[in-house]
């Protein structure tokens, strides 16, 4: 490992924060979002690469909502079989407690008597984009093989399993859901990803980025087209506020300014969480479809289907797959019927 980056390592373990701002950031992990932010490219280079990041898996359910269990192979069976089975994986530069995340954990634990389990790579969270990039195929395999024994030893069925991955988390999802197909011969049931991430996956191969044959379902919410990826690559896609640049009641300001929170530079990002947050307390994120979203955003008006996007989307809505919502500037963010009348 370069010096350099050893130096990152142990600086942002020392500092990390669960709202970072953005002079906490690394200055490699800076000079990568202000690109990304301006819509420019980053330069992958794995080739000499040794992944070593070891994520935690952390059980969260109605007994333990803010002091998770951690789990491993000595304690599997405190997660329960005849209960839902719900994972999240966080993304870029936040953590698993960071407000935005927190919200939604707390909403799935509201609303389900569940296993809840977060796969926690956080501590690595604050460093470059394509340092990440690197890990993310390690991170999709240990979280695989995780599961994998998990199935075995409580006898889960992984194709009863939601996972919902926001900007890497979703990508890391899409590895997990591939590997696990590979290490126990299962499938996932549920792939939402949230903003995922897009630079460098956007034009991949299918086995290296998100697709929508990573699980059973895989839908899909774009919130970005710099930060996420902004092709359709689930069997459902959601395009909230296709056309408009920065979502409603964002302004993700470049990260020049030292005190400021890097939430505020990923607020449109940030959305899609906060969109499926309140996906499940309520359903009035109704989307209609519109078939050529993304590159044309404009709603079908000859044969429309409507449908609610986040929680409740668990199966096409056919005949269609892409859709189109429009949003408030604040919460609730759903207007259910409002805008299609």
């Amino acid at each position: 490992m370069p010096s350099e980056l050893l130096l990152i390592l142990l600086l942002v373990a020392g500092a990390h924060s669960l709202e970072p701002k953005v002079e906490e950031l690394p200055a490699e992990t800076l000079k990568e979002l202000v690109l990304i932010h301006s819509n420019k490219q980053v330069a992958e280079n794995c080739t000499n690469h040794k992944p070593g990041t070891i994520p935690q898996f952390l059980l969260f359910n109605r007994d333990h909502r803010e002091r998770p269990i951690v789990l491993s192979s000595s304690n599997l069976d405190q997660v329960l079989p005849e209960k839902e089975t719900i994972v999240l994986i966080p993304g870029w530069l936040i953590s698993h407690d960071t407000q935005f995340f927190k919200e939604m954990r707390d909403a799935y634990l509201e609303r389900y008597d569940c296993n809840l389990i977060i796969v926690d790579w956080s501590k690595i969270a604050l460093l470059p984009y394509t340092y990440i990039h690197c890990e993310v195929p390690s991170i999709g395999l240990r979280a695989a093989k995780f599961l994998c024994q998990l199935s075995r030893t409580v006898e889960l069925e992984l194709n009863q399993m939601h996972v919902v991955g926001y900007s890497f988390g979703a990508q890391i999802a899409g590895y997990l859901g591939r590997y696990v197909r590979l290490q126990c011969d299962q499938e996932i049931g549920r792939i939402t990803a949230l903003d995922a991430a897009g630079p460098l996956y956007e034009s991949a191969a299918a086995n290296k980025s998100l697709t929508k044959t990573d699980a059973l379902f895989v839908d899909v919410i774009h919130t970005t087209s710099s930060f996420g990826m902004w092709k359709n690559c689930g069997k459902v896609d959601f395009h909230p506020n296709c056309e408009v640049r920065p979502q409603p009641g964002c302004r993700d300001p470049s990260p020049t300014v030292g005190s400021a929170p890097v939430a505020d530079t990923l607020c449109s990002s940030l959305r899609s969480v906060e969109y499926m947050t309140e996906s499940i307390q309520s359903t009035q994120l109704i989307a209609i479809s519109c078939g050529l979203c993304s590159r044309y955003c404009h709603p079908d008006i000859i044969s429309e289907v409507y449908t609610i996007m986040g929680e409740e989307c668990k199966t096409i809505p056919k005949p269609a797959k892409n859709f189109l919502i429009r949003t408030r500037d604040k919460r609730p963010y759903g207007q259910g019927m409002l805008p299609y009348q």
